[in-house]
């Protein structure tokens, strides 16, 4: 079984005859092939921002990516600058990998994240 990005994940066990070992095996391909390529698209995304930030020259000085919480990344952002750095970081994430449907990002700004949900 292979991700979006081609990172394998090796399970002989799908055809294995007996049905305990097979249907294990095919649920980790499933998903697998989901939250592995949610995984690969997400640290793609993470790696084009932070290279954004640098050219910016804003990264550990007005942005800072805090965390990430499954496809969410987290940023703490200087007020100041709001308003232009969350569309180039909604570019980057939403260009992160070319699919077939379009990858869309929805920034969400708040003074705590639980406020920006």
């Amino acid at each position: 079984m292979t991700t979006v990005l081609g990172r394998r994940r090796y399970l002989p066990d799908i055809k294995h005859g007996s049905w305990k070992k097979k249907g294990p095996a095919e649920r980790k391909a499933v998903n697998t092939r989901i939250q592995g390529s949610a995984s690969d698209v997400i640290k793609v995304a993470m790696r084009n921002v932070i290279k954004m930030l640098k050219r910016r020259g804003w990264f550990r000085k007005d942005v800072f990516m805090v965390s990430q919480v499954h496809d969410e990344l987290i940023f703490e952002v200087e007020e100041s600058i709001v308003d232009e750095a969350v569309p180039e970081i909604k570019k980057e994430m939403e260009s992160a990998v070319a699919l077939r449907v379009p990858l869309i990002a929805e920034p969400e700004v708040g003074n705590s994240w639980a406020e920006a949900h």
